[in-house]
């Protein structure tokens, strides 16, 4: 299973290592991290005040990807469509030989759809398999969406209630 360790500039798995990744880079990827897990709980128009632009009036999980990446100085693309994003070296397929990092964004097919229409960024993976992301436009039972964390598990990429982690902006 993956565990990621703070603060240095890889993140090691019991099956094997990853690439390292340059400390520009990792920096980065550690400012990433930062936004999004800073604007937890936040809706689309306080997450518009918190990036500092005008409130765009979208659906916007794939827009909060890419202000938290505007901010990190990484560039996703310019879509509001979470299949039209992209890592900084690419998307590949979510299997045992693409294992995602912190850093990384998570493409996810919503309980119910047939294709990609989530998109979030992964922020932590656990001892025990679990990868949790942040990802904007996350239902609530009794307000606005929101900037949320969610888990899934990495045997399969299946998140409780929320979907299925198809594919990895690999930024690492």
């Amino acid at each position: 299973s993956a565990y990621a360790v703070a603060g240095l500039e890889y993140y090691s798995y019991s099956y094997g290592t990853t690439t390292p990744c340059d400390s520009s880079l990792q920096r980065k990827l550690d400012t990433l991290v930062i936004w999004a897990e800073t604007a937890e709980g936040m809706n689309l128009q306080q997450c518009s005040e918190y990036f500092g632009v005008t409130n765009p009036n979208i659906t916007w999980c794939a827009w909060f990807v890419r202000q938290c990446g505007a901010k990190a100085d990484l560039n996703f693309g310019n879509s509001n469509r979470p299949v039209d994003l992209s890592g900084q070296l690419g998307n590949v397929d979510f299997s045992s030989q693409n294992k995602p990092r912190v850093g990384d964004l998570a493409f996810i097919i919503t309980e119910g759809q047939s294709t990609i229409g989530h998109i979030g960024i992964v922020v932590a993976i656990d001892e025990n398999g679990n990868i949790y992301t942040i990802e904007g436009n996350m239902t609530t039972q009794t307000g606005p969406s929101i900037v949320k964390k969610a888990n899934y598990r990495y045997s399969d990429g299946n998140g409780p209630g929320w979907g299925t982690i198809v594919k990895i902006g690999r930024n690492s």
